[in-house]
């Protein structure tokens, strides 16, 4: 019998503390810093509302009392809550001004039509999700929605604060989520396998040295992340990572000597000229990870092939330095 009326008095008290209006008091020298202070006071009287009712009572539910977890509360902050009202009085004599904030039941629709709207928008982000085949778009949708369950959860608690009688559910858990998450990180951050391939019209005796400078370049890059590499020569299923280097002009010309007086003051010399667009797509990725166009000039007077080395040089040394810094795959 002493069980039964303790279960009908938490029951009791239970309902009674839901429904009622939640005031926060704030003191200061402006009405300003009184506001403030009056919503840092009713966001601690929600948060001590909300731990007091979700926490420590126990509620009768389907024939059996259970216990509603702690870690089931989500704590509001002050820049979250709806309909907030304030009362603002001047002490004259103290030159102070008493503010007082407060949320009555009569906002409660704002409440629960802030709960339906959250969770539409879960399932509807969840619903992009099974649709998308881009681990970076799930990845970004899932990360909405997780932050939106967050205040879903506040918002139904504030809304059972004000006392509403609706029942809330959700098909998704938090955990559902940050677990889905957590499985498309593990994929984007695995190791890099990266294939380089050249395209584009460039004598077959560059093809060694551009490839070897490209490889060189995204060694390079790597140096600034923390995910792994591994640079293969042949395309697999294993490659998550392509790196192309399209060669859109090779151009190296001869220069005769300037004369003067017929005294040459400039040697003979090779000048080489190279223009090519660096692109790189992860295979989960939509869009390109890097996509730009590069070129450099370069002289040697003693063989075209130096020349040309030298511009491959200078440009790929060019792309290392504009890249270290902005860009990691």
């Amino acid at each position: 019998m002493k069980k039964i009326l303790t279960i009908i008095f938490t029951i009791t008290l239970f309902a009674l503390t839901f429904g009622n209006d939640i005031i926060g008091t704030g003191y200061g020298s402006t009405e300003r810093e009184a506001k403030e202070n009056a919503l840092n006071d009713l966001s601690q009287q929600i948060r001590v509302t909300v731990e007091s009712n979700y926490s420590s009572e126990n509620i009768f539910k389907n024939g059996e009392v259970g216990k509603n977890l702690k870690n089931n509360v989500n704590l509001f902050s002050r820049n979250e809550l709806l309909g907030v009202e304030y009362k603002v009085k001047k002490y004259f004599l103290r030159k102070k001004y008493r503010v007082r904030a407060f949320i009555t039941d009569k906002k409660l629709p704002l409440y629960e039509s802030k709960v339906e709207t959250l969770k539409n928008q879960i399932h509807l982000n969840m619903s992009r999700v099974e649709k998308t085949d881009s681990l970076a778009q799930k990845k970004e949708l899932l990360e909405k929605s997780i932050t939106d369950f967050g205040l879903y959860e506040d918002y139904k608690n504030m809304a059972f604060i004000l006392g509403s009688k609706k029942t809330f559910s959700i098909q998704y858990t938090q955990a559902q989520l940050k677990n889905q998450l957590g499985n498309i990180n593990a994929i984007l951050d695995a190791p890099r396998i990266v294939f380089v391939s050249l395209t584009g019209d460039f004598p077959d005796e560059s093809y060694a040295y551009i490839k070897n400078r490209a490889d060189d370049l995204i060694t390079k890059i790597f140096n600034h992340s923390s995910k792994k590499l591994a640079i293969v020569n042949d395309m697999n299923e294993n490659v998550n990572t392509i790196f192309n280097i399209n060669i859109n002009s090779y151009v190296i010309d001869k220069k005769e000597p300037i004369l003067y007086n017929n005294k040459p003051i400039t040697k003979e010399r090779f000048e080489a000229f190279i223009n090519l667009s660096i692109t790189a797509q992860n295979k989960e990725m939509e869009s390109y990870i890097i996509s730009k166009t590069s070129s450099a000039t370069s002289y040697d007077v003693s063989s075209r092939k130096s020349a040309m080395y030298k511009a491959i040089d200078l440009l790929f040394k060019k792309e290392e330095n504009e890249l270290k810094n902005s860009f990691s795959f």
